[in-house]
């Protein structure tokens, strides 16, 4: 792969200096980088003669670019396109200087031929090469047990070749990390969504890589008394918000917050130990989640209903259907007082 690079640094250089020649009387004596002014036809005449796309080669034009304007950049030009030999023979020879205690030269070749592995295919008649693709799909696979969702959908907009990030073997992961822990019956049957992946898109599930929120506001005459700068006339707005976080502190738990701050402030209150919010439990059965929360002041029961079609994304909203709480004052064994539910309250997810 670096001999390659060689190569095409050598190619690219040649077709510069001819495009300099071409194009010097146009600049006065300054040298712009002239592939921006070229047509799409040069380009892709240029690429091909190096056997890329236009997108590598673009993206090869600005490293250099960079590489060259940098000041301060701990790789010049000769470093970014040196050659293994030459790399292996260097470290050598500075690790002799500070140390006696260094690897052997068959240790590190040995090393070399791994990274080396290029993933070719041809893509629209042009060669493609990617060293994460030359990696086994096991590997694949371990690194991504590490992300959440949002963050595999992300990385696989980062090129179509990434074949692995729409693996059936990585969404059997996502289901079992997400529904044998939500879920009422801690089953999974992807045969009847047809797929994991169609499972893990489809399958009602709550977010976890954020909090859903809910804005409620309320209006009513201030109480006037020599404590109070209302002035008569003047009404009151009440706001207050409710927060579910899901996950948290661990796998199966839900930490909920009413207070009277926003989302970013609320940040640094969703958080395990805080004094404004209350641990508790949830499932989730269908598109139905069940929430049961123990505060300083009372039992409170939250059903809930999840929904789709939001902007942001499946399952960020959620439709508050019950409400159901025992004061704490009253005992355990009180009944649950049902509150006012209007349908029409929603809790909204704000990803982290």
């Amino acid at each position: 792969m670096i001999n390659r690079l060689n190569s095409v640094s050598l190619k690219m250089k040649k077709q510069s200096n001819s495009l300099k020649r071409n194009h010097s009387s146009q600049f006065d004596g300054k040298q712009p980088d002239l592939w921006h002014i070229m047509t799409l036809e040069e380009k892709r005449k240029a690429a091909h003669s190096l056997g890329l796309r236009i997108s590598d080669w673009e993206t090869m034009q600005s490293l250099n670019a960079a590489l060259q304007e940098s000041e301060y950049s701990v790789f010049s030009e000769k470093n970014a396109f040196m050659s293994c030999g030459e790399k292996l023979g260097r470290r050598k020879q500075e690790s002799v200087k500070e140390s006696d205690d260094y690897e052997s030269e068959e240790e590190t070749v040995a090393l070399v031929p791994f990274f080396e592995t290029e993933c070719k295919e041809e893509v629209d008649g042009e060669k493609y090469s990617d060293l994460i693709c030359s990696l086994p799909n096991c590997v694949h696979i371990t690194i991504c047990q590490f992300l959440d969702s949002d963050s595999i959908c992300y990385s696989s907009l980062v090129s179509p070749h990434w074949h692995f990030l729409r693996d059936e073997e990585l969404y059997k992961d996502l289901c079992k990390r997400t529904y044998l822990v939500q879920s009422k019956k801690k089953t999974l049957n992807p045969n009847k969504w047809k797929g994991w992946k169609n499972m893990y898109k489809w399958r009602p599930r709550v977010r976890t890589n954020g909090f859903y929120m809910m804005r409620k506001a309320k209006i009513r005459n201030p109480q006037l008394d020599m404590w109070t700068k209302a002035k008569p006339g003047e009404i009151l707005e009440i706001v207050y918000f409710r927060y579910f976080q899901f996950d948290v502190p661990s796998l199966g738990k839900v930490l909920y917050s009413l207070v009277h701050v926003g989302p970013e402030e609320a940040k640094s209150i969703l958080k395990p130990g805080n004094k404004q919010a209350f641990e508790g439990t949830y499932v989730v059965q269908r598109n139905e989640v069940f929430v049961e929360v123990y505060t300083s002041y009372a039992r409170v029961i939250f059903e809930l209903e999840l929904e789709t079609g939001w902007g942001g994304g499946h399952f960020s909203k959620m439709r508050l259907t019950g409400h159901k709480s025992s004061p704490t004052s009253l005992g355990p064994q009180s009944g649950l007082i049902p509150h006012e539910t209007t349908g029409g309250e929603y809790f909204y997810f704000h990803r982290n």
